[in-house]
């Protein structure tokens, strides 16, 4: 297994262990969760001409359990470029586990595969494995390619893996390997050639090896010659390997050498997304023994079952699937088969749950005469897929044939299963449990080395300003939880000025960094181009008539206004009081709570501590528009006739673990710094929040009048509903509306119940002129 076997994901490994230790005082079944998140995305459409918007929606779900997983709040959506470059990238707000958005493709971008990836912060955790990813085609007018690429989607003829994952002396060792169609492979011992594949229609081949002590072994590729040089025997170890599913039975096999072990107890545990299925005891003092390992509840996709011995050691590793059913079918239905153009219709979705909460999508697509990249569907990712990132799509169109038959699909388990990254020394991200997170580092100026200790203090300006501050660790790494923040903001970091000068900031890219996929000629798209084209000039007019509505957003509503230091003590509205030309005049003629005084330094500021009737010691938190000014001279210079209000705290007030000896928050008219001039040591960026919604948007013909209008409707994509929430409802109605665009028309819906449910359903309808 090329190392794989023993990089063991740390998480995991301690839940195993727990299992494993409850299983050993009572072998019974156990489960824990490690809240692990599956992110799924839809889209409205995979086929798209540059101009247009995709639509998507993000999905996030429960390990093996498939429920809707509340924990994360925010998505982070990429699309990928060949080369790997991000061309586009957002943050979505999550709510109980869903959420949405769109991007308006820009025209700058070149045709061809694109790669739409989502993840969530906390999936960030276990690597690549737990992105999303599925394929886009983009075409571009400007660069129009008749023969628009597909994903180059060829298996490497050089992957190899062990059954169980070890390669022992004297044991049965069964190796699986890719392979080319329509060519032999000779297994090699010492550069002789030992055995060859006489099935040459198989991607998937194997040779049973019994090693030999100092031995090297290689497989090789009759028509390149090409060598892939075999991992050496070990000479102590364990064979394991699954030989029949039967039900809620697994029966397996277990061979080990004679000094493998000095216990006859060994473990089975059986998981999948980091959450314990199933974990048992076995003991048996022979070298080899046929077992059944039998789970307590159904199972239902892909799983790992990791053996372990007596000290709770990483020993054989395999994947199994479990046959799965394909997700419910719901009963859809339209009130014609045939529509005229800008006709209104109905659409009836029926056999629903009606004891759950069903979160479906629901889309009205034409059928593209462009030839389509091969898509996921809701239920092969889940059952499959996610448990599989490196599965070729052939590999995965064929388990979805074969679900139910072992023998066929277990070569495949064994080549593209039982794959972990060792998190031992990666970052463990914390999931976003409010909001987004913004992290960074603190790094001395000269030495450019993390610094341990160091407030910095992070502000966004506006009406519903943001303040907080965060204290560096051990590596200067700091986190902010600045909640729901959307749309670009100017957000401002910095230290203490008057303390903490010599120190830089970093702000943290919380996006991944991407590898590149290779593209291939498309030989079907060129005998579409006239219909390709015809896309294109419609696509091009549809954009030009919209282009006013794709750009409006709206922003979800507030509920809350109040500062983060809650109702001020006391609130000056300057116009209410004399105009006084210096702040130094204004603090002193009437904000009775605040003392000033001039120094040979410059000005001190204090605030009366009410409570006591006594004046603080140190200088209040003062904050202009929420950005806070550490130098009370600053302070002074601002001008007041930009300012609008003042407000005072006039106790010691504690933010986290830190107390300010009062705060003074000055706010100007705009909310805009205006007249403050930034320390030039801080960091001002404009940084790109959660992302603001589109409205999906579509004529209603039912009103005569605009259905008489002569602007031309060419919308391919009819309707788009990502969060059709259906509770308690054995039935449900949707209304749509035709276009000018003839052909054939599909829906599509899918969805997730919230007790881990899939559901489908599809049906085609025609529309005439």
């Amino acid at each position: 297994m090329k190392n794989k076997l023993f990089k063991y994901s740390a998480l995991l490994f301690a839940s195993v262990l727990t299992a494993i230790n409850m299983v050993a005082q009572q072998p019974v079944n156990y489960l824990m969760n490690q809240s692990v998140e599956t992110i799924y995305a839809e889209v409205a459409q995979e086929s798209i001409v540059s101009g247009e918007t995709l639509w998507f929606k993000i999905l996030v779900t429960n390990g093996a359990q498939m429920t809707s997983q509340d924990l994360s709040k925010v998505a982070y959506v990429e699309l990928i470029a060949p080369d790997g470059k991000a061309v586009i990238q957002a943050k979505i707000l999550l709510e109980h586990g869903s959420g949405n958005g769109s991007w308006v493709v820009p025209n700058s971008l070149s045709g061809g595969i694109y790669k739409l990836k989502a993840y969530t912060r906390w999936a960030k955790t276990y690597g690549h494995d737990a992105v999303f990813s599925r394929n886009i085609q983009i075409i571009n007018p400007n660069k129009y390619d008749p023969n628009a690429a597909i994903e180059s989607n060829l298996q490497k003829s050089n992957r190899t893996e062990f059954e169980g994952g070890s390669f022992i002396v004297g044991l049965k060792n069964t190796l699986y390997f890719a392979a080319e169609k329509d060519v032999v492979f000779f297994l090699l011992k010492d550069n002789n050639i030992v055995d060859s594949t006489q099935d040459k229609t198989s991607t998937i081949r194997s040779f049973i090896i019994k090693g030999e002590k100092g031995s090297t072994y290689a497989i090789k590729n009759s028509k390149t010659g090409e060598l892939t040089v075999l991992k050496k025997p070990e000479e102590q170890g364990w064979h394991f390997e699954i030989s029949k599913l039967a039900g809620t039975d697994m029966q397996f096999y277990m061979e080990r050498t004679a000094f493998a072990s000095s216990s006859p107890t060994f473990f089975l545990v059986l998981h999948t997304n980091q959450e314990i299925i199933e974990a048992q005891q076995f003991k048996s003092g022979d070298l080899k023994y046929n077992g059944i390992f039998h789970l307590n509840r159904p199972f239902e996709g892909v799983a790992t079952v990791s053996m372990l011995d007596a000290d709770k050691k990483l020993i054989a590793e395999t994947s199994v699937l479990f046959p799965f059913q394909e997700s419910s079918k719901l009963s859809v239905s339209t009130d014609k088969p045939v529509y005229k153009s800008r006709e209104t219709g109905v659409l009836k979705i029926s056999e629903l749950d009606s004891t759950t909460l069903t979160n479906l999508t629901v889309r009205i697509r034409k059928i593209d005469d462009q030839p389509s990249q091969p898509s996921t569907n809701l239920n092969s990712y889940f059952r499959i897929i996610s448990k599989l990132p490196e599965i070729p799509l052939d590999q995965q169109n064929y388990i979805n044939s074969n679900s139910g038959d072992f023998e066929k699909v277990k070569p495949i388990m064994v080549l593209y299963g039982s794959h972990h990254d060792s998190l031992e020394q990666k970052l463990q991200y914390a999931p976003e449990l409010s909001g987004h997170l913004i992290s960074g580092t603190v790094r001395n100026r000269k030495t450019l080395e993390p610094v341990e200790g160091i407030r910095t203090y992070l502000s966004i300006p506006g009406d519903r300003f943001y303040f907080n501050y965060a204290q560096s660790d051990k590596q200067g790494h700091f986190v902010y939880d600045v909640k729901r923040c959307f749309g670009v903001e100017s957000f401002i970091i910095q230290t203490n000025s008057q303390k903490d000068s010599g120190y830089i900031i970093e702000i943290d890219n919380p996006f991944l960094t991407h590898k590149g996929f290779s593209t291939t000629t498309n030989p079907e798209a060129a005998s579409n181009e006239p219909n390709l084209l015809k896309r294109i000039q419609n696509a091009q007019l549809q954009n030009g008539i919209n282009s006013v509505k794709k750009d409006q957003y709206f922003l979800p509503n507030y509920n809350d206004s109040t500062p983060f230091f809650g109702k001020a003590d006391i609130e000056y509205n300057l116009d209410d009081y004399t105009r006084f030309t210096t702040m130094e005049e204004i603090l002193r003629e009437y904000v009775v709570e605040v003392d000033v005084k001039k120094t040979s330094n410059g000005f001190r500021i204090r605030v009366l501590n009410v409570p006591f009737k006594e004046l603080f010691l140190e200088d209040p938190l003062v904050l202009y528009d929420g950005v806070p000014i550490f130098d009370m001279n600053k302070v002074m210079s601002l001008d007041p006739l930009k300012i609008a209000k003042l407000e005072v705290v006039s106790r010691r007030f504690l933010l986290g673990a830190h107390a300010f000896d009062g705060v003074i928050n000055i706010s100007s008219y705009k909310k805009d710094l205006n007249g403050l001039q930034l320390d030039s040591k801080a960091l001002a960026i404009e940084y790109q929040g959660l992302q603001l919604q589109r409205q999906f948007s579509a004529p209603n013909y039912s009103n005569k009048e605009l259905k008489n209008q002569k602007l031309p409707d060419l919308r391919t994509l009819l309707l788009w509903e990502p969060e059709n929430l259906i509770y308690q409802k054995s039935s449900h109605s949707i209304n749509f509306n035709t276009s000018d665009i003839t052909g054939t028309f599909i829906v599509e819906i899918s969805g997730i119940s919230n007790t881990g449910k899939l559901v489908s359903a599809s049906r085609s309808f025609t529309v005439t002129e």
